[in-house]
C-alpha cells in the first residue's frame, strides 16, 4: 500500500518542473547555473539535446569591465556538459557568458545564436559587503580543530571604520557575553578561556563578534565556527591516517535517431598522514576512443607542506598571458618556500589520432608538393621506377601527440610581492602518426610581477611575453645555404637564427620570421592597476599584443589588438547601493600590416540597488559597443545613389546599444517565494552598404515557492526574439543596360519556453520525487518531460531518471539514466 501510495504521489508530479529545466535553442535543453557571489567560483553546467551529435562543448565569459572573453573547454558526461569559472572571474555587478557548441561534422554554433558576444548570458554576483574586511579572525580559522590548552581568540580591528568604537565591541562564546573578559590591545582583542566564568566544554563552538559605532549603535556582525579537543587527541589525529571520498558511477540509455549508451565511473578519494595530503581523482568513460582525445581521465597528487606532485591529468597554472586552463597529461609539480616557488610542468596538451587512407591515386608532377594535395604521401618512397614514383595515398589527416614543458620559477611570496619568469614549449612529435601534415611548434618566455601595498588597497600587475609559432616543421632548420640564401637577400640572421635553433625550429614558416611592417609582432603585454579606495573599487588595464604572437597555452587569445581600459564599482548608500562603469577603447592593425584599421569602443554602466532581506535586488544597465574599420569596400558596379542610403562604405562601422534589466525578491512568509526577472535587449545599427542591424530581445522570469511541508514548486518563462538584417546585392539588367541591384534580407529567429514544476521530499527527506515538463513553441518546437527521484541510505545514493523528448516532425526521443554514489 504504501508502494502505491509513494507512485501516486510520483504521477501526480508529472506535470511539474524543476527550476533549471527550461528549454533554451537547437542544441541546448537546460542551463544550471546557479547564485553567484563575489570571489567564489561558480559552477555551470548545460544539458545537451540527444539527437545534436554534438563533439563538444566551450563555455566563454568575461567580468565586468573585460571585453575579452575568456575560453574553457567544459567537461562532458554523457549529454551534461560542466564548467568551473575561477572565483578570480567572478566580480560584480556581473559576469557574462555564452556557449560555443562544436558538432561532429565540424561546423559550429553558439547559445545565443545572434552576435553572442554583444547579446551574451549574463549571471549577477552578489557583492561581498566591504565591512567584513573589518573584522579579521587571528586565530582560530574556519573550521579549525584547536586544542583547547592553547586555544587563543584573537581578533584585529586594525582595518576597522573610523565609525567604529573598538572598546565597545562584544564577543559572544556560544551566546554567552565575554566582552568583559576580553582584552584590548592596539586594536587587538585577545580572550582565553582558561579563566572564563563560561563553561568550556570539548566538541564544536561558535564565536560572534558585534561592531558598535560611537554611539553604542550595531555596525556589523561576524561569526566563526571551530572546535576544541585536547594536545593529545590531536597529536594522535595527526599521525593517524585518515581517508574520505566517493565514488559514482552512471548508466545512461538513449533512444533516439542516432541510439547510444553511456557508461561512465568516477571516483575522487582524499587523505592525510600526519604533515601528508594525498588522493587521486579517476573516471573511466564508455567513449573513450582512439578517434578522440581523452574521455578516460586520471590525476593522483601528494601535497608535503612545502612540496606538490600531481601525475596524470593536471592543469597547471601559469600566468594567463602565455596559459591559461590547458590540460597536460603528465607530471606536474611545484615547491613552496615562500621566498622562492618554482612550477613545472612536463607532458602532452594533445594525444595523437592517427589519421585514415582514403584511396591510391597518381599526380604526373611530383617535383612540388604544391602540385599535389597536402594529405598525400608517396605510395612507394625510394622508388626509381617512373610508373611507381608518380604513386601517392590520399588520407584523411590526423592529430600529432604535442609534447609540452613549463616552467615558472618566481621569488617573493605573493602577498606583497612577486616576480616571475615563464618558458612554455609545445611541439608536435612527427613520428606519433602517419598519415599527418603540417606538424606545429610553439615557443614561449616570458616574466610576470607583482607589487601589492596597504594590504592590497593597490595592487599592480604585469606580464611581458614572447610568443613565436612554427607553422611546419617537416623540413627541420634552415641549412647553412638557407641562411647563405637569405645573407644574398640582405637577411644576415645566421648568428640570431643558430642561437634560436635551441629553442624553436627555424625555417620559412617561423612566425614572425623578417617581419614586414612595424613594432614587434611576436611580443604581448598585459598591465593591471587595482586601487580600493573611499569606496571605490578602480580597475584600470592596458593590453598589446604583437600581430604573430602565439601561444598554444591560451589559442583564443585575441592577437593584434592594443587598447586601455579602465572601470570603477562605487559603493553608496551604506552599500546598498553600487554604481558600475567601464569603458574600453583599443584598435588593430599594429604592424601596419591590413589594408585598414579596426577601432573599438566599448562603454557599459550598471546600477544595483540591495536594500537588504526582506526587499528586492534590482539591477539596471546600459552598454554601448562600436566599431569603425577605415577600409573602404564597395561591391563591383555599386554608385553613388545605391549606397546614399547609408553613410559609410567602410568594412564595418557599426554600434549596439545594450539595455539590460534584473530582480531578484527573496519574500520571507510562512511561505517563502523566490522570484527572479531579467531583461535584455541589443539593437546594432549597421552604417555600411550592408546594413547588417540586428535587433534582439530576451525576457526571463520565475517564481520558487517554499512550503511549510517538505514541497517546492517553480513556475518559470523565457521568450528571446531576434532580427538579422543584411542588404543583398546581385546582378540585373534593365533593357541594354547592366546595373547591380540590391535586397534587403531578414532572418528571424524567435522561441518562447513555459516550464512548471515541482519537487517532493519523503521519509525525513531520504527519498525525493521531481516531476518536469517544458513545451518551446516558434522556432524551436518541442516539448521536454522528466520525471524521476533519488534514495539515500546512510552513505548510498541511488538516482534514477526517465527524460522524454517531443519533437516536432521526428521521431521522439527518450533517455534513461541510473546513477549510484557511495561516500566513504
Amino acid at each position: 500500500m504504501r508502494v502505491v501510495r509513494l507512485f501516486a504521489v510520483f504521477v501526480v508530479f508529472l506535470i511539474l518542473l524543476i527550476p533549471s529545466y527550461a528549454q533554451v535553442s537547437k542544441r541546448i535543453s537546460a542551463i544550471n547555473a546557479p547564485r553567484a557571489e563575489q570571489s567564489s567560483s561558480v559552477p555551470i553546467s548545460i544539458e545537451l539535446v540527444p539527437t545534436a551529435n554534438i563533439n563538444r562543448a566551450l563555455i566563454r565569459y568575461r567580468s565586468f569591465g573585460v571585453t575579452e572573453f575568456t575560453e574553457v573547454e567544459m567537461l562532458q558526461a554523457g549529454r551534461s556538459a560542466s564548467a568551473t569559472i575561477p572565483a578570480e572571474a567572478v566580480q560584480p555587478p556581473y559576469l557574462q557568458y555564452y556557449f560555443v557548441i562544436e558538432m561532429q561534422d565540424g561546423t559550429t554554433e553558439t547559445f545565443p545564436e545572434a552576435a553572442p558576444d554583444l547579446n551574451p548570458l549574463q549571471l549577477s554576483v552578489t557583492q561581498v559587503d566591504p565591512r567584513e574586511r573589518e573584522v579579521r579572525f587571528l586565530s582560530p580559522d574556519q573550521g579549525e580543530t584547536v586544542a583547547l590548552e592553547e586555544f587563543v581568540l584573537a581578533i584585529s580591528l586594525y582595518y576597522a571604520s573610523p565609525a567604529v568604537a573598538p572598546a565597545r565591541t562584544r564577543i559572544f562564546f556560544d551566546d554567552a557575553d565575554v566582552s568583559k573578559e576580553a582584552i584590548l590591545s592596539d586594536d587587538v582583542i585577545l580572550w582565553a578561556p582558561r579563566n572564563s566564568s563560561v563553561p568550556i566544554t570539548l566538541g564544536a563552538h561558535s564565536v560572534r563578534v558585534e561592531l558598535r559605532d560611537t554611539l553604542g549603535n550595531l555596525y556589523y556582525t561576524r561569526e566563526r565556527s571551530f572546535s576544541l579537543s585536547t594536545t593529545e587527541a590531536l597529536a594522535e589525529e595527526a599521525a593517524r591516517l585518515q581517508f574520505n571520498g566517493d565514488v559514482r558511477s552512471e548508466y545512461r540509455n538513449e533512444q533516439t535517431a542516432n541510439p547510444q549508451t553511456f557508461a561512465r565511473l568516477e571516483t575522487r578519494a582524499s587523505g592525510t598522514y600526519s604533515f601528508l595530503t594525498f588522493g587521486t581523482n579517476l573516471r573511466l568513460d564508455n567513449l573513450e576512443s582512439g578517434r578522440r582525445q581523452p574521455q578516460n581521465r586520471y590525476l593522483f597528487y601528494a601535497d608535503a607542506e612545502y612540496v606538490r606532485l600531481e601525475v596524470g591529468d593536471a592543469y597547471p597554472r601559469f600566468p594567463s598571458l602565455m596559459m591559461l586552463g590547458k590540460r597536460v597529461r603528465g607530471v606536474t609539480g611545484a615547491l613552496r618556500l615562500g621566498f622562492f616557488d618554482i612550477d613545472v610542468s612536463v607532458g602532452r596538451t594533445e594525444r595523437m589520432i592517427e589519421g585514415a587512407w582514403i584511396q591510391d591515386t597518381t599526380f604526373a608532377d611530383t617535383n612540388s608538393v604544391r602540385n599535389r594535395p597536402n594529405n598525400t604521401l608517396p605510395k612507394y618512397p625510394g622508388t626509381t621506377d617512373d610508373s611507381l614514383y608518380r604513386a601517392f595515398e590520399l588520407f584523411s589527416v590526423g592529430t600529432y601527440s604535442r609534447d609540452f614543458i613549463g616552467i615558472h620559477p618566481s621569488f617573493g611570496s605573493g602577498e606583497n610581492f612577486r616576480w616571475g619568469f615563464t618558458y612554455l614549449k609545445f611541439k608536435d612529435d612527427m613520428s606519433s602518426i602517419h598519415y599527418g601534415i603540417l606538424p606545429k611548434e610553439n615557443f614561449v618566455a616570458g616574466t610576470d610581477i607583482l607589487f601589492a601595498f596597504d594590504d592590497d588597497h593597490i595592487r599592480w600587475e604585469t606580464q611581458i611575453a614572447v610568443g613565436l609559432k612554427n607553422s611546419d616543421i617537416t623540413g627541420g632548420n634552415f641549412t647553412d645555404a638557407d641562411y647563405d640564401s637569405l645573407k644574398k637577400q640582405g637577411n644576415d640572421v645566421k648568428a640570431l637564427g643558430k642561437i634560436a635553433e635551441n629553442f624553436i625550429t627555424v625555417n620559412g614558416n617561423l612566425e614572425p620570421l623578417n617581419p614586414t611592417g612595424k613594432g614587434l609582432p611576436g611580443m604581448a603585454m598585459e598591465s593591471y592597476l587595482t586601487m580600493n579606495y573611499l569606496s571605490n573599487y578602480i580597475r584600470a588595464q592596458f593590453v598589446r599584443r604583437g600581430t604573430s604572437y602565439s601561444t598554444f597555452g591560451n589559442e583564443f587569445q585575441q592577437s593584434d589588438i592594443q587598447g586601455i581600459a579602465v572601470s570603477d564599482n562605487i559603493r553608496l548608500l551604506s552599500n546598498r547601493l553600487f554604481a558600475s562603469i567601464s569603458y574600453e577603447s583599443k584598435g588593430d592593425n599594429l604592424s601596419d600590416t591590413k589594408t585598414g584599421t579596426t577601432k573599438y569602443g566599448n562603454l557599459s554602466t550598471a546600477v544595483t540597488y540591495a536594500h537588504g532581506a526582506g526587499y528586492p535586488t534590482i539591477q539596471l544597465g546600459y552598454g554601448l559597443n562600436s566599431r569603425l574599420n577605415d577600409q573602404f569596400i564597395r561591391p563591383p558596379g555599386i554608385t553613388d545613389s545605391l549606397r546614399s542610403f547609408r553613410d559609410s562604405s567602410g568594412a564595418a562601422d557599426d554600434a549596439a546599444t545594450r539595455y539590460t534589466l534584473g530582480m531578484s525578491y527573496d519574500i520571507p512568509g510562512s511561505i517563502r517565494n523566490f522570484v527572479t526577472l531579467s531583461f535584455n535587449t541589443v539593437n546594432r545599427d549597421d552604417k555600411t552598404i550592408y546594413r547588417r542591424d540586428q535587433k534582439s530581445m530576451y525576457l526571463q522570469g520565475s517564481v520558487s515557492t517554499f512550503f511549510k511541508i517538505p514541497f517546492q514548486t517553480t513556475v518559470s518563462f523565457s521568450t528571446s526574439q531576434t532580427s538579422s538584417f543584411n542588404q543583398f546585392f546581385y546582378s540585373a539588367s534593365a533593357g541594354d543596360a547592366a546595373y547591380t541591384d540590391s535586397l534587403l534580407t531578414e532572418l528571424k529567429f524567435n522561441y518562447t519556453s513555459v516550464s512548471i514544476g515541482a519537487q517532493y521530499r519523503m521519509m525525513n527527506d531520504a527519498l525525493r520525487l521531481t516531476a518536469q515538463i517544458a513545451p518551446t513553441f516558434g522556432d524551436v518546437n518541442r516539448t521536454a518531460i522528466r520525471f524521476g527521484g533519488d534514495y539515500t541510505y546512510r552513505a548510498h545514493v541511488f538516482e534514477l531518471l526517465l527524460d522524454i523528448y517531443q519533437n516536432s516532425g521526428i521521431k521522439d526521443d527518450t533517455i534513461m539514466s541510473f546513477v549510484y554514489r557511495y561516500n566513504f
